[in-house]
């Protein structure tokens, strides 16, 4: 159970493995700003681009977009090699963009937290695209496979309502944190790196392994 006075996740190898942790994938548990800039650093030493130009043009890509959730590589390379003129090796399948884009407590975090609770995701995006960054980061084998929640719109109500009930979901988006805290089924926990900003009622963590009491 989380505590309230450390906000902190104990070990404890008498407690039976039944509490849920939901997490969400792209800043919580991969550093995505890191993940795209090995992506775009590819493509500019490919086509002999600026990293600056390849930059402009992606968000020239995201500003067609609903949403950042919306981002789908595959399609990015189409646009990239249309504005271009050439074919691009597309980084997004190189796994070792992944792996080096793991926050550094991920994987000590996870094999903990493991050990005395179920893990699964809750993360909006392409399925496929989702599903890729844990398996090719290599951290899927961390999650009970029936835990795997990848929806196109994470806080609409039916994707909602697939969350365990007193489970406990951890983004680092605010807007998620406090919506998911509307419902009053679940714990919700704020993963907050960039700033010292609190939540009133909520808890905040600052980095991953906070949740591990040593």
């Amino acid at each position: 159970m989380i505590e309230n006075g450390n906000y902190s996740l104990k070990e404890n190898k008498e407690m039976e493995k039944d509490g849920i942790v939901l997490f969400d994938i792209d800043n919580t548990l991969i550093d995505t700003k890191k993940l795209s800039l090995l992506a775009y650093t590819d493509i500019a030493k490919q086509t002999g681009k600026s990293f600056e130009e390849i930059s402009k043009l992606k968000d020239e890509y995201k500003d067609s977009l609903e949403l950042n959730t919306d981002f789908y590589p595959d399609r990015l390379m189409v646009f990239l090699e249309k504005k271009i003129g050439q074919p691009i090796d597309n980084p997004f399948n190189k796994k070792e963009i992944y792996v080096e884009s793991l926050f550094e407590e991920t994987v000590e975090l996870l094999n903990k937290l493991k050990q005395t609770k179920r893990l699964g995701i809750y993360s909006e995006g392409f399925t496929d695209y989702q599903t890729k960054k844990l398996e090719f980061s290599g951290i899927i084998g961390f999650f009970d496979k029936d835990l795997i929640f990848i929806k196109r719109r994470k806080l609409d109500k039916a994707s909602l309502d697939v969350i365990p009930d007193g489970a406990t979901v951890i983004d680092d988006s605010q807007k998620v944190i406090e919506e998911i805290k509307k419902y009053e089924k679940f714990e919700t926990l704020w993963l907050n790196r960039n700033t010292d900003e609190k939540m009133n009622g909520i808890r905040t963590i600052e980095k991953l392994g906070e949740l591990i009491v040593q």
